[in-house]
């Protein structure tokens, strides 16, 4: 079956130059900025690398609709995916440079000031896009509230403080290399008893922001364990997992 072409073809005296072009269907998740027929240029310099690198952002848009759409949907999202979104949607949408604005925080030049006032205008209208009113009748007649959506909540953090802590099981890779084993393949002892031991955890506590992981989710994980291994076993798992945290801790 024929793969669809994302990018256009533009030949001039200086050469060939591609841009990525491709059509967004609202009903597969919005985002603020969100427009249907999306462009950018390309830094390919062939058909191939056009091709390839045309491809890569399709995949990230589609990624981004449909963190969107889960989040309309009142549908869990995971951190390691709204962190992947919120990157597409700044890289693309947001029309910000985060680190730049993130090195003049706290000086007083012009530029530091202008990067504040876009960064606090863009957030502005993060905040409006994903902002949800609500008004119900009580005793004291009409009240309101409003929220974010978690998504909403996500991109409005993303872009004040940048990308959170990361999960335990994105850690592995981290936890491998600084102690020396991450060039190991994945089928050696260590590696797949790493994997096992926080693939164990996250099946019980589910996938969490290292920063987020808490007393009560080490006893849960303890208690249910327990019924199933010995305590020996147990307390192997727990050295595991606080190596790998500690490790990840270090460079988050």
């Amino acid at each position: 079956m024929k793969q669809p072409k994302y990018f256009e073809k533009f030949v001039s005296a200086a050469g060939p130059s591609y841009l990525c072009v491709k059509r967004l269907n609202p009903n597969h998740g919005k985002f603020p900025d969100f427009r249907e027929r999306f462009k950018v240029k390309l830094a390919a310099t062939t058909d191939a690398e056009a091709s390839i690198e045309s491809d890569r952002i399709v995949t990230e848009l589609n990624h981004l609709q449909l963190v969107n759409k889960k989040d309309k949907r009142k549908l869990p999202l995971t951190a390691k995916d709204m962190n992947r979104a919120a990157k597409t949607w700044v890289e693309y949408f947001g029309k910000l440079n985060l680190d730049e604005i993130r090195q003049l925080k706290g000086r007083r030049t012009k530029e530091a000031l202008d990067g504040g006032n876009v960064l606090s205008h863009v957030i502005d209208a993060v905040i409006d896009f994903y902002r949800e009113d609500v008004q119900s009748m009580g005793m004291d007649g009409v009240t309101h509230a409003a929220w974010l959506t978690p998504f909403g909540d996500h991109l409005v953090s993303f872009l004040r403080e940048g990308e959170r802590a990361e999960t335990l099981s994105d850690a592995i890779p981290v936890y491998l290399k600084q102690t020396g084993r991450g060039h190991l393949p994945e089928t050696s002892k260590a590696v797949e008893d790493t994997k096992r031991t926080v693939g164990l955890f996250v099946s019980t506590v589910g996938e969490k922001p290292i920063n987020l992981i808490t007393r009560t989710d080490v006893e849960r994980y303890i208690e249910t364990r327990l019924k199933q291994v010995k305590t020996t076993s147990v307390d192997r798992e727990l050295g595991t997992l606080r190596a790998v945290w500690h490790k990840a801790a270090l460079v988050c």
